[in-house]
Formats: C-alpha cells, sequence, structure tokens
C-alpha cells in the first residue's frame, strides 16, 4: 500500500513539474534576420506567418519531438506550409528555413 503511495505520488509531481515547463505562446511575433523580417499571428490554434510578400497558415503544435525531450527553450511548433515546412519558437528565437531569427529590435521612440 505505502509502494503504491509513493508511486502514485512520484508521478503527481513529474506530472506538475511537466505542466510547469510548458509555456503558451504569445499570441504574435516579429524576429528579424538582417534586414529580413518574419511575423506570426495566433488565431484559434492556427498561426498566419508572413515573411516579406508571402503569407503562409498552418496549425501549432506544443507536442512537435513525440517523445523525445524538447529542445531547451521550446515553446511551440508553427506547422507551416512552405520552406523548411515548420518554424519552430524558443524563448530567445524564432528556428525557420535553416536559420535563427532573433526578436526583432523594438522601434525608437519619437
Amino acid at each position: 500500500m505505502l509502494k503504491s503511495l509513493v508511486v502514485i505520488l512520484s508521478l503527481l509531481l513529474s506530472m506538475a513539474a511537466c505542466a510547469q515547463t510548458l509555456r503558451e505562446a504569445p499570441p504574435q511575433g516579429r524576429y528579424c534576420l538582417g534586414d529580413e523580417r518574419v511575423e506570426y499571428r495566433i488565431v484559434d490554434g492556427d498561426v498566419v506567418f508572413k515573411h516579406n510578400d508571402r503569407e503562409y497558415r498552418g496549425p501549432t503544435a506544443y507536442s512537435w519531438f513525440g517523445r523525445e525531450q524538447p529542445p531547451k527553450g521550446f515553446v511551440i511548433a508553427l506547422l507551416i506550409d512552405g520552406p523548411g515546412k515548420e518554424a519552430l519558437l524558443f524563448e530567445d528565437r524564432l528556428e525557420w528555413n535553416g536559420r535563427t531569427w532573433k526578436p526583432c529590435p523594438a522601434p525608437a521612440a519619437r
């Protein structure tokens, strides 16, 4: 009985730890790489992703890595239909099309 209780308690603690590491993606974002910029907006679980004059659409996925542990800082996968097929959003960057994009600097105050 005590052994079962310890197992159940361990499972509950590990589930709580996993839930705490899950981050909700910001509803929109802008990322830059030199003079290029990508933007995304999430609406009802789907993403609208823009690069230059092109717009891609697709679903989002918080569990893109299946049974593997996601990389450190992973937030969400944006499953767009375009070059690279998906954009991976991390806490500090966006990876798409084989390149790493950083948050765009805030516009200068006027």
